[in-house]
C-alpha cells in the first residue's frame, strides 16, 4: 500500500511510455514509504559487451529514490530532484538491477531519501542518496510525445560507439583528458514538464565521463564509478538545438580517476554539474 497516494501519483504522471521503454524502468513496488524499482534496458541501450551502462543508475536513483522521497514526505504536489549521488562496487553486468529506497528526513521544503542498489540475486552492489524539493502547480496528466528518430552527430574517436550511443544519436569528440558528448534533448527522454528527466541528464553526462576516463586508463583496465554526484542547476528544456556534455579528467592515479562534467545548454549555461570518481582495476591474466 502507498502511504502517500497523492505524492505517488504526482510523480508517476511525469513518466511517458517512451521514457519507461528507453530507461528500462519496470516492476515498481511501493510498500508504505519503501520503494523497490527494477531497471532492465533493452539491447539497444547497452554497452558493447551487453552490460548495463553505469549511467542508468541515474534512472534508478531518480525514479526509485525519488518516489521514496515523495511518498515519504507527505507532499501532495509534484517535486523535482535537485541533487543525487550513487556509488557502485563493481561492474553491473547484463542482468536487471534494482534499488530499495526509503525516505530518511523531510520538511515542507525538502526531502532526503537513500537507497541500496541490488543485483538480480538481491545482493547489494551500491548505494544512492537523493534530495528533492516540492513544486506546486505541476501538470495533472501527461501527453505522450511523438516518436522521434535520434539525430546522429559526428563520432570523432577510434573508440567504437556502444549500442546506447547509437540509439541516442550521441556524437563524441575526444581531447586530451577531455570528452564532449553531443545530443539533442528529445521529448521521448523528458518528463511531462518538457525538460529532460533527471535520470536522462545523469545518463547523458555519464557517457561523457565514461569516455573521458576510458581515454586515460590502460586498455586492459576496468573502471567503476565509486562516487557520482550531480546537482541540477536549471531545467534541460527539450528543443531542436544540441546540448553538450563536457567531461574533464582532473586527477589520475594508479587506482582512481576523478572527473568533473557539465551539461551545457544551447544558451551556454550549465543545466547540471557532476563530479565523479572511478576506481581502476586491471584485468588479471588467466
Amino acid at each position: 500500500m502507498v502511504q502517500n497516494e497523492a505524492g505517488f501519483a504526482a510523480f508517476i504522471m511525469t513518466e511517458s511510455a517512451q521514457l519507461k521503454a528507453r530507461s528500462g524502468l519496470r516492476d515498481r513496488v511501493v510498500d508504505g514509504t519503501v520503494v523497490h524499482q527494477v531497471i532492465d534496458p533493452g539491447p539497444a541501450y547497452r554497452e558493447l559487451d551487453g552490460s548495463i551502462p553505469f549511467g542508468y543508475l541515474a534512472f534508478l536513483v531518480d525514479a526509485g529514490v525519488g518516489i521514496a522521497a515523495r511518498v515519504g514526505s507527505g507532499w501532495e504536489v509534484g517535486g523535482v530532484s535537485n541533487a543525487f549521488s550513487f556509488e557502485a562496487l563493481g561492474a553491473l553486468g547484463a542482468d536487471p538491477i534494482s534499488i530499495r529506497a526509503e525516505m530518511t528526513a523531510s520538511t515542507d521544503e525538502v526531502a532526503l531519501a537513500r537507497g541500496t542498489i541490488l543485483d538480480a540475486r538481491g545482493a547489494p552492489i551500491g548505494q544512492a542518496m537523493l534530495r528533492s524539493v516540492p513544486v506546486p502547480g505541476r501538470p495533472t496528466s501527461i501527453i505522450e510525445p511523438p516518436e522521434e528518430a535520434p539525430v546522429s552527430f559526428a563520432w570523432e574517436s577510434d573508440l567504437e560507439p556502444a549500442p546506447i550511443d547509437r540509439s541516442i544519436g550521441l556524437g563524441l569528440k575526444l581531447g586530451e583528458r577531455r570528452a564532449v558528448v553531443r545530443t539533442i534533448p528529445r521529448l521521448s527522454w523528458a518528463s511531462a514538464y518538457g525538460a529532460l528527466y533527471g535520470g536522462a541528464v545523469g545518463l547523458f553526462v555519464h557517457r561523457a565521463i565514461h569516455y573521458a576516463v576510458t581515454s586515460v586508463v590502460p586498455a586492459d583496465a576496468v573502471h567503476v564509478p565509486v562516487s557520482f554526484e550531480i546537482s541540477f542547476i536549471r531545467p534541460a528544456v527539450c528543443g531542436e538545438d544540441p546540448v553538450d556534455c563536457v567531461a574533464t579528467v582532473v586527477s589520475v592515479s594508479k587506482r582512481f580517476v576523478i572527473a568533473e562534467a557539465q551539461m551545457i545548454m544551447p544558451s551556454g549555461k550549465a543545466a547540471a554539474l557532476v563530479r565523479a570518481t572511478h576506481a581502476v582495476t586491471r584485468h588479471q591474466p588467466d
